[in-house]
């Protein structure tokens, strides 16, 4: 099952209103300027919802900072001490279903480290979810059964710029919160915790020009956990972090399976899927400048190829899916790789299934004979887990 966008407009999510609502702006429709956090440091606004409503009920509004805080539509209560949490909170109430929602901070004077908008549990209920909750109680409730969910549009995967990790959008952090390094989509963190507390197997997509190292953390996130900044690299380390009083946000639970996907349809030439046309011109730059390149093994060119800039994408495509396959290996061990970790490789059937055949003789002919960038020759089935093709 694909989950849905983390948008405003689209279904619900987060139990946390706020975690999707639109990046802040000021009143000009300039971006605000945010903190380390993704919260507010002058006055601004964000929309909690823009077409898809907001379901009527009480909200729960918690901040850590010195600001005023307003809502067009509904009624807050005053702000008082929450002796749970130490935070502010305060009511806000919405009596019925309500689009076009948007919160306003003014006179800043000390930033939020913390701000949440927690929902009702159901549509016009006057309880909300605690604070921290992370799913949706509804949505848990309504994907019962369900078995793997796609994070494909929650990671904003299509047209997603990501390539350093320090760039990600931690856990701690405002998932919308556009990062001119490319970090954007929902923390990898959030994922693993929404699939554990609802038992199921999550479906990823790494970005398309993320490095070696952001796909090592993402394989050692799911792995080991994370402090919120850095996965651990063992079990014993997380473990000796929790003792010594650290923040742990714990791994996928051993149970359920990982599905893994590079980019998404990496041969689709529409302007929104721009992972395509930055793949291919990687290729062709590097099949151009490099004879030695595994991409032109064979003494292949452009002279002598019909094709050549769908085989030199394919080429480079299922070059990254092997390194992504080998990696998570070096991390989750032989013995998991196939059976709980789960590599794909994916193709268009269009132009007569070349994408599928160039990447799949590729991975069977390159990857499965030793040669100069393959020391070890490997069948198909030691890097993928499955595959197929869209139309």
């Amino acid at each position: 099952m694909n989950q849905t966008f983390l948008k405003d407009w689209a279904g619900v999510i987060y139990a946390d209103a706020l975690k999707q609502g639109r990046p802040w702006n000021r009143a000009d429709g300039s971006p605000a300027i945010v903190n380390q956090f993704g919260h507010p440091t002058e006055a601004a606004s964000s929309y909690l919802s823009g077409s898809y409503p907001l379901r009527a009920g009480t909200y729960r509004v918690y901040h850590d900072g010195q600001l005023d805080i307003s809502f067009s539509h509904g009624t807050l209560g005053s702000f008082s001490t929450d002796p749970a949490t130490g935070l502010k909170v305060a009511t806000w109430t919405l009596p019925s279903r309500t689009s076009n929602v948007r919160m306003f901070v003014d006179n800043v004077v000390t930033a939020p480290t913390v701000l949440s908008i927690m929902r009702p549990i159901d549509d016009g209920s006057s309880t909300s979810h605690d604070f921290g909750e992370l799913p949706d109680r509804l949505m848990d409730l309504r994907l019962g059964g369900t078995e793997v969910m796609r994070f494909m549009d929650p990671l904003d995967t299509n047209g997603n710029d990501s390539e350093k990790w320090e760039f990600r959008v931690r856990p701690d952090e405002h998932p919308r919160t556009i990062k001119p390094q490319g970090g954007e989509g929902m923390p990898w963190e959030h994922i693993i915790a929404f699939c554990n507390q609802m038992g199921i197997s999550p479906f990823i997509n790494i970005p398309v020009k993320a490095d070696d190292e952001y796909i090592r953390n993402v394989a050692k996130v799911f792995r080991y956990g994370s402090n919120g900044t850095d996965p651990f690299n063992s079990d014993a380390e997380r473990e000796a972090h929790r003792v010594a009083g650290g923040t742990v946000w714990e791994p996928l639970d051993p149970s359920l399976a990982l599905y893994i996907e590079y980019s998404n349809e990496v041969w689709n030439n529409n302007s929104s899927f721009s992972q395509t046309a930055w793949l291919r011109e990687q290729a062709l730059t590097e099949a151009e400048e490099d004879p030695n390149s595994p991409l032109v093994y064979d003494g292949v060119s452009a002279a002598s190829s019909n094709a050549f800039d769908r085989l030199m994408l394919g080429r480079a495509y299922t070059r990254r899916v092997v390194f992504i396959s080998n990696t998570f290996r070096e991390v989750f061990g032989d013995d998991q790789m196939m059976t709980r970790v789960r590599p794909f490789l994916f193709w268009q059937k269009s132009n007569a299934n070349s994408h599928g055949s160039f990447r799949l003789a590729f991975l069977e002919d390159f990857y499965g004979t030793v040669r100069p960038g393959n020391p070890v020759a490997h069948p198909p089935s030691y890097y993928v887990w499955g595959g197929g093709t869209q139309g």
